[in-house]
C-alpha cells in the first residue's frame, strides 16, 4: 500500500506544510496556544495514526519497499531512495484485520521516541494550563464583574479553609481595591499561622455603591449593585477559586468591619449554606428578623427604583428575604463585636434595638437567638463588647481572630478543599 504523507494528506490540515511549526506553537514560554507541543505532536501524529488507520513504519519492511535508513539514524533520508525531509514522517497502511509487521527491530526504537514525544507534550500542555500561582505575597485578581484581593500563604495544605474580608465604606481618597487591600494586610499573620486562604472584595463605588453612588441607598451593604449583585459577585470570586481546585467545595469564613460587617450580616442571612462561620464588627445597621421593617433592615420584601450615575434607565430590584434563610443564619456560630466605646449615634429606627453600635450588636445577637428558639431551634450567636476600643477597623478584627481560628481548627475540611492545584 502506498506511503501516506503526513504533511500533505488532505485529511490533516494542520499538516499541509512541509516546514516545521513556527516556535510559539512549540515553546509555551513564548504565549502559545493550548495545543502546544501537544498539538503538533499529538495531534499531527498520534491522531493521524489513529484516524487513517496506519503504523509508523521507520523502516524497511517484507510487505512492500518501506524506508531504508543507514544503521543509527533516528529519521529516514529516504524513502524508496528517493532524498526525503527529515522532518516528514512517512505512514504505511495497515488493514483492520491484519497485523502489523515491523520489518526490523529500529521501529521499535521509533515508537520509544514516540512515546516519549507525546509524554512531554502532554507536559508541556499541562504546564501551558495550569500556570504557576503566587504564595506568601497579596495578588490583585480579575474576574467579569470586578476584581479581589487572593493571599495563598507559603504553608497552604491541601484542607485549607478559606477567608473572606470584607472591607468598610470607602473614604475619600480610597477605592474598593486599596480599601481591601488594607483590610486584607491586616489578616496575613493570622493566614500564615492558621495556612488560611485569603480573599478580599473590591467593591467600588460605581459599580457596587460602597460610597454614595447606589441609587437604592444602600449599594453592597444591602447587596445591591450596578450590573450584578454585590453577593453573586462574592459567588464569581468563589467560583474562580473553584477554578483552581475543582475539589474546593465552596464554603468560607467571613469576617467584616463596619459596613463590611453589614454586607456580611445580610449575606450570612440570604445565603447561609455557604458559610462555616462569621465575625463582624461594628455594623450601625443590621437584618432583623422581623416583619416590622423592610430589607435590609428587616424581613420584609422590598422593591425599589433607580438609576445608577451615566445609566438612561431605572434599575428595578426585588429584595425578598427568606425567613428560613434567616432561620439557619440564626443557628450557625456566628460572633458579632462593637467596641466599648463606639457610642456615637446612629440614626434611630425602632426595628434595631438601640441608637448605638453597642446597643444594636446586642440587640441583634438577642433578637436572631429569640427567632430560633420560637421555631425550637437554637440560635448560636455571641456578642462580644470590646472593652477600651472605639470603630478602630484593625483591633476589631484582632479580637476576633481567636474565634475564627478556633472555629477553623474545629473544622476539619475534606482533603484537598482550597490547595492549589497549579501551585
Amino acid at each position: 500500500m502506498p506511503t501516506i504523507d503526513a504533511y500533505s494528506h488532505p485529511e490533516f490540515p494542520l499538516l499541509t506544510t512541509g516546514v516545521p511549526p513556527p516556535r510559539e506553537r512549540l515553546h509555551p514560554g513564548a504565549n502559545a496556544p493550548p495545543i502546544v507541543l501537544r498539538g503538533y505532536v499529538l495531534n499531527n501524529v498520534l491522531k493521524t495514526c489513529l484516524a487513517a488507520n496506519v503504523r509508523l513504519d521507520c523502516g524497511g519492511s517484507p510487505r512492500g519497499p518501506g524506508v531504508r535508513r543507514p544503521p543509527g539514524a533516528i529519521f529516514p533520508p529516504t524513502v524508496g531512495g528517493v532524498p526525503h525531509r527529515q522532518s516528514r514522517v512517512p505512514f504505511r497502511s495497515v488493514g483492520m484485520d491484519q497485523r502489523p509487521i515491523y520489518a526490523s527491530g529500529e521501529s521499535t526504537v521509533t515508537r520509544i521516541w514516540l512515546f516519549i514525544l507525546v509524554a512531554f507534550a502532554g507536559a508541556l500542555d499541562c504546564c501551558a494550563q495550569q500556570p504557576r500561582l503566587t504564595t506568601g505575597e497579596p495578588t490583585l485578581e480579575n474576574v467579569e464583574h470586578g476584581q479581589y484581593w487572593r493571599y495563598f500563604p507559603r504553608g497552604v495544605k491541601p484542607d485549607s479553609h478559606v477567608l473572606v474580608i470584607c472591607h468598610g465604606i470607602l473614604t475619600e481618597g480610597h477605592t474598593g481595591v486599596t480599601s481591601a487591600n488594607g483590610f486584607l494586610k491586616v489578616w496575613l499573620d493570622f493566614s500564615n499561622t492558621t495556612s488560611a486562604v485569603l480573599v478580599a472584595p473590591a467593591f467600588e463605588d460605581e459599580t457596587f455603591g460602597a460610597g454614595s453612588g447606589c441609587p437604592h441607598g444602600w449599594g453592597y451593604r444591602g447587596l445591591y449593585g450596578r450590573h450584578i449583585r454585590a453577593d453573586e459577585f462574592l459567588h464569581e470570586i468563589i467560583d474562580d477559586l473553584k477554578s483552581i481546585n475543582p475539589k474546593y467545595d465552596g464554603k468560607f469564613y467571613m469576617f467584616g468591619h463596619s459596613a463590611g460587617a453589614q454586607f456580611a450580616s445580610h449575606y450570612v442571612v440570604t445565603h447561609p449554606s455557604r458559610v462555616h462561620t462569621a465575625a463582624i464588627s461594628a455594623p450601625a445597621w443590621l437584618p432583623f428578623p422581623t416583619m416590622d421593617d423592610n430589607w435590609p433592615r428587616g424581613l420584609k420584601p422590598r422593591r425599589s427604583k433607580g438609576r445608577w450615575p451615566g445609566e438612561s434607565e431605572d434599575q428595578d430590584v426585588l429584595m425578598q428575604p427568606d425567613p428560613q434563610a434567616f432561620l439557619a443564619a440564626a443557628e450557625l456560630p456566628l460572633l458579632i463585636t462593637s467596641g466599648a466605646l463606639d457610642l456615637t449615634e446612629i440614626t434611630h429606627n425602632a426595628s434595631q434595638g438601640g441608637d448605638t453600635h453597642v446597643a444594636r450588636a446586642q440587640s441583634w445577637a438577642k433578637a436572631m437567638n429569640a427567632y430560633a428558639q420560637e421555631r425550637g431551634r437554637k440560635g448560636n450567636i455571641n456578642c462580644v463588647i470590646v472593652p477600651n476600643v472605639g470603630h478602630s477597623g484593625g483591633t476589631m478584627a484582632r479580637s476576633t481572630m481567636p474565634f475564627l481560628a478556633r472555629h477553623m481548627s474545629q473544622n476539619k475540611p475534606p482533603a484537598s478543599r482550597t490547595s492549589p492545584s497549579r501551585k
